[in-house]
This record gives C-alpha cells, sequence and structure tokens, in this order.
C-alpha cells in the first residue's frame, strides 16, 4: 500500500474483493476459530456461517481512527472543506487541531474520490467484525480506545507494541565506526516508516533543520517523488 498513490489506492481494494471466493474455499477448509483481518469487508460474512469469530487488526494508531474513522465523522460526496477541520462529536481530546491545509486529503471531492472509498471500506471493517485490535497500549491511547470502542459498540483488543528481536547481524563497519564516536544516547534517530514520503521541500527542510541543531543525527527517509535516490534530493553543500 505504501507504494501506491492515494488516488489509485481504491484499486487495492477491488483487487482484494476479488480474492473472496479464493479465502472463502481456504477458511471453509481450515474451519479456524478466528480470522484476523484489515481491509475485506466481507470477510465476517464468510466467518459467521463457519462459526469463527472475525478481529479487524490495525496497525494504525486508535488516535488516527478515532478522529478520522469513526461513524460521527459524516463523509459525504458534497462535503464543504470546512467541515473536516472539526473533530467528529464526542470526540475524546479538546487539543486536537486539523489544519486548514490538510482538508482536501480529508474531505471527498467527488462520489467515486477515493478517499470517501477508504473511508467506507474502512468503517465497513470495523461495523461488521467481532472485536477490533490495536497495535498499542493502554498507556498511551486509552481515552481513544473507548471512544472507538463505544463508536463501533465493539470490544477493543490491545496487542501492544511488538519489538522485534536483537539482530544477530554486525553493522556496516562504515556504520559502526562513526556510531562508536559518540556516547550512548547522544544521537537523534528520526524515521517516518514505508508508507510516508515526503516532498522534496519538506525532506530538504528537515534535514536542514537537523543540521542547524549541531547534533549527530541519522535519517531514514524514502526518496520524495522523482528521485531515485536520499542522495539526489538532499540541499547543495549539505553534510
Amino acid at each position: 500500500m505504501s507504494d501506491i498513490p492515494l488516488s489509485l489506492q481504491g484499486l487495492l481494494g477491488v483487487a482484494m474483493d476479488k480474492t473472496q471466493p479464493q479465502v472463502e474455499t481456504i477458511l471453509a477448509t481450515l474451519k479456524p476459530d478466528i480470522v484476523f483481518f484489515d481491509f475485506a469487508t466481507w470477510l465476517p460474512a464468510i466467518t459467521r456461517p463457519l462459526g469463527a469469530k472475525s478481529i479487524c487488526f490495525s496497525v494504525i494508531n486508535a488516535a488516527t481512527y478515532a478522529l478520522f474513522l469513526v461513524p460521527a465523522r459524516k463523509m459525504a460526496p458534497d462535503m464543504n472543506l470546512e467541515e473536516p477541520l472539526q473533530p467528529p462529536p464526542g470526540h475524546p481530546s479538546s487539543n486536537v487541531v486539523i489544519r486548514a491545509k490538510d482538508a482536501p486529503y480529508i474531505a471527498p471531492a467527488n462520489s467515486v474520490s477515493p478517499i470517501l472509498s477508504i473511508f467506507k471500506r474502512v468503517t465497513g471493517c470495523f461495523q461488521e467484525c467481532d472485536a477490533i485490535a490495536f497495535r498499542s497500549c493502554q498507556e498511551m491511547e486509552r481515552v481513544y480506545f473507548d471512544y472507538v470502542s463505544q463508536q463501533y459498540s465493539k470490544p477493543v483488543l490491545l496487542m501492544r507494541h511488538l519489538l522485534p528481536k536483537t539482530s544477530a547481524s554486525q553493522l556496516e563497519e562504515k556504520y559502526d565506526k562513526w556510531l562508536n564516536k559518540f556516547k550512548p544516547g547522544s544521537i537523534v534517530y528520526c524515521a517516518f516508516g514505508c508508507q510516508i514520503t515526503l516532498d522534496l521541500k519538506q525532506l530538504q527542510e528537515l534535514v536542514l533543520g537537523f543540521e542547524l541543531r549541531g547534533l549527530p543525527f541519522l535519517v531514514a527517509l524514502k526518496p520524495p517523488e522523482g528521485f531515485s535516490t536520499i542522495e539526489e534530493a538532499l540541499p547543495e553543500g549539505f553534510e
């Protein structure tokens, strides 16, 4: 999904829908007790006759769902750009501010908008499943779990943050030497994950900001649109 632009993400759902017959055959053969899924609104209808529970598992944080993907946030093809700037009714935080420049990414422009399609698909999964699961913990997002649970009238299960095992492989020599020049805990590390691609200006402002701090840092980013490597996109004279 991270390699698909927003304008084409509706096609991902179409492709997944075409797997329904194969998935139905597999589940009928395996007869599982529980099925985890994330983007297939039709899956709960398959699991119910089998006596299996369906759990919609989200790797996106609960705060995002509570703000943008709950039934209380009315999404319609004709909504204006002012409506998405307000949190949905009953939202648990009074400090949330949605910037005006982000409104076009939230409000659907027409009835076939990929934003509207994604909203319907995700909320449909949450409405049809037996339970909702998040990769998070009570200490971080409890008020948002409670709000999502109330919105969908479903139990919310928490998977906590799954930490990978310590890698047994060795760092490349150049990185090992560089890291060993500094005290533990003294290097700034920044990563946005595989889903985020900054534009050229954002990337350059980010690395220049780190440079101005005068601290050692590592930044893990994807190249911006139109560039095959990060090095090509770095500001002139950047070190």
